[in-house]
């Protein structure tokens, strides 16, 4: 009977040809290195990538940290990677076995063995071929695809892969956070921070790192500098809504005059035609409220009240989605369409459209704050 022995020199992977099947099988084969012996190399079978990773003849073939073999197509990666675009040049990849070569090869190719587990070089490979982006399920897969794509310098896989990152970012922006600055990806904290400014309160943020896994801690310097980043951005979205005092006095819809002691202004506002401000069937106290360039207009009190209450929610939420929330809106709404049957009809519309530009004007404000950063 023949003896089976591992040889380290030669670890040369064949496919099975006999039985037909499309599964990868043990063979042995003669050891070339001691042609005078009897003793035969047991080789292991190939485990292949998933598909279209599986094609063959590959123009080059990786094998992942945990032995998957990728046969990948040549061009679809020099185009992708600087780094791969470099070592796939045809001139470096040897397509015969020299003698006494302890290199190992599959399918007469050799093979190059990467630091990635399969899952994370399938993401990254999906990313580069002409197929439908991959779903990454959790934010470790996405830190290591990301760390990947940054280490063989592939600039689409990166942004593409940042799209996936805001994602994340939406649901647990904190740890997103932190994970972005301890791995040093520049640009993407403010990515996460920016999307903490959805939670209201230090409190909700000190609850989400309780659930942050061990080894992506927070320290307190970069806790604080989040919650800097959150006051100056509650500060400037706010600030959209300014106070300015007067002692001028205004007159109601009944021709009464009603001392105000300060006003609103609204610099960015330039359209004049809502309803707020040309209803003239309004029983209650109308408000002086400036605009553009600087022209004063009366307005409705109740829309007034919304003024107010917005610009307090967005010390505390300064982010866009904070104007479009539907929950206090309709309240206002409702206060509108019950003092005044004759513009009812405008207000749910003319409310849904001040909202979005609000909303717009309220992005472009915390995207002039400045996020301070520190990496490890």
């Amino acid at each position: 009977m023949d003896s089976y022995v591992r040889d380290p020199r030669l670890t040369k992977r064949l496919r099975s040809q006999t039985d037909g099947s499309n599964q990868d099988s043990c063979h042995t084969v003669e050891n070339e290195f001691h042609p005078n012996t009897s003793a035969k190399t047991y080789i292991e079978p190939v485990k292949d990538a998933p598909p279209p990773f599986d094609k063959r003849p590959g123009e080059a073939v990786f094998r992942s940290s945990d032995g998957v073999i990728f046969r990948v197509r040549r061009a679809i990666l020099i185009e992708s990677s600087a780094f791969f675009s470099h070592l796939l040049t045809p001139s470096l990849i040897p397509t015969k076995r020299k003698e006494c070569d302890t290199s190992e090869f599959v399918d007469g190719i050799e093979v190059i063995s990467l630091q990635e587990h399969s899952h994370t070089l399938d993401h990254l490979l999906r990313f580069c071929y002409p197929i439908e982006d991959p779903e990454i399920k959790n934010p470790l897969e996405l830190g290591d695809v990301l760390d990947a794509a940054r280490k063989y310098e592939m600039t689409f896989v990166v942004k593409q892969a940042r799209k996936q990152f805001a994602v994340f970012a939406e649901r647990e922006p904190l740890r997103m956070y932190m994970m972005a600055c301890r791995r040093g990806w520049v640009d993407f904290p403010i990515v996460a921070a920016k999307a903490s400014l959805a939670c209201s309160s230090q409190c909700e943020q000190l609850h989400e790192i309780e659930n942050v896994p061990a080894g992506q801690f927070v320290t307190s310097s970069e806790f604080n500098r989040l919650q800097s980043y959150h006051r100056r951005c509650g500060a400037a979205a706010s600030s959209l809504i300014s106070p300015i005092t007067s002692t001028s006095p205004t007159t109601n819809a009944t021709g009464n005059t009603v001392q105000a002691s300060s006003h609103l202004a609204l610099p960015w506002l330039a359209q004049k035609n809502w309803v707020w401000f040309t209803c003239q069937h309004y029983p209650g106290t109308l408000e002086k409220v400036q605009i553009q360039n600087g022209e004063v207009l009366m307005a409705s009190g109740w829309w007034i009240n919304y003024l107010r209450k917005t610009q307090d929610k967005l010390k505390r939420r300064p982010r866009g989605a904070t104007i479009l929330d539907t929950r206090p809106f309709s309240g206002f709404a409702l206060s509108g369409i019950d003092h005044c049957s004759t513009c009812k009809r405008y207000v749910i519309e003319d409310l849904t459209k001040f909202g979005i530009l609000f909303a717009e004007q309220v992005e472009k404000a915390i995207d002039e704050v400045r996020c301070s950063v520190s990496y490890p």
